[in-house]
């Protein structure tokens, strides 16, 4: 019974430190352009920027790399209402540009959350020693980009990390009437990447809820047989 008992315990602990390392996020608000979104808290915000269609720089604690959100007036018709013919030719424009900067673009698609649509775009310098992933969209008149670049290549917790930071995002009154549901579609082919990728939203916001749960779960059972033991010596 001890064995278990602590067997029990020793879960609870887990389940905790789960908990702990899912809320390792803070909500920033950018105030000028009526946003905010969660900044992981391996990132230190910047308020100053050179480029004046910069909101928000967040620089990595360790390691090169950062996060920055731009805006900039737009007159094109919200990306979520474009058909998908309207939504390929602004996706293959960004890859001209980049085409332009000496950038390779491995690969885009479209993005799809609660909020809005997305065009994200996976891109690097011929070294890899600059390398980006970068959410853009038009919303209410305005064009957002919200970006991480660094020093090597985009791994997999970069993706998963991005993919939280975009979802936080709220756009001021027009996120709440927005209806989405999340998905990830793709957008074209690039020279790099002939066979578009498709893949579905991940559940990663379901993981503080569930580990929540299952630490309660876990408390109630270590509980109930403190109890049973408790009765069987009265």
């Amino acid at each position: 019974m001890k064995k278990f008992f602590a067997f029990l315990m020793c879960m609870a602990m887990v389940f905790s430190i789960a908990v702990v390392a899912q809320a390792a996020s803070n909500p920033y608000e950018v105030e000028k352009l009526g946003m905010s979104l969660e900044i992981p808290d391996t990132f230190e915000v910047v308020t100053e920027s050179e480029d004046q269609n910069t909101y928000l720089v967040a620089n990595a604690k360790e390691g090169d790399a950062k996060i920055t959100v731009t805006m900039v007036a737009s007159d094109a018709a919200d990306l979520q209402e474009m058909n998908r013919k309207e939504q390929t030719q602004v996706a293959s424009a960004m890859y001209s540009v980049y085409e332009e900067q000496g950038l390779t673009v491995s690969k885009y698609n479209l993005y799809n959350n609660k909020t809005t649509t997305f065009i994200r775009a996976f891109y690097n310098n011929a070294d890899k020693s600059l390398c980006g992933l970068k959410y853009y969209t038009v919303l209410g008149g305005k064009q957002y980009e919200i970006i991480l670049e660094k020093n090597g290549e985009i791994v997999t917790d970069d993706e998963l990390m991005m993919r939280e930071v975009v979802d936080s995002a709220v756009f001021g009154a027009k996120a709440e009437t927005a209806g989405n549901t999340d998905s990830t579609e793709a957008a074209g082919e690039t020279k790099a990447d002939k066979t578009a990728e498709n893949d579905t939203q991940g559940n990663s916001n379901l993981v503080l809820p569930i580990s929540i749960g299952c630490g309660v779960l876990v408390l109630i059972v270590v509980v109930v047989v403190v109890l049973k033991k408790k009765g069987s010596k009265d």
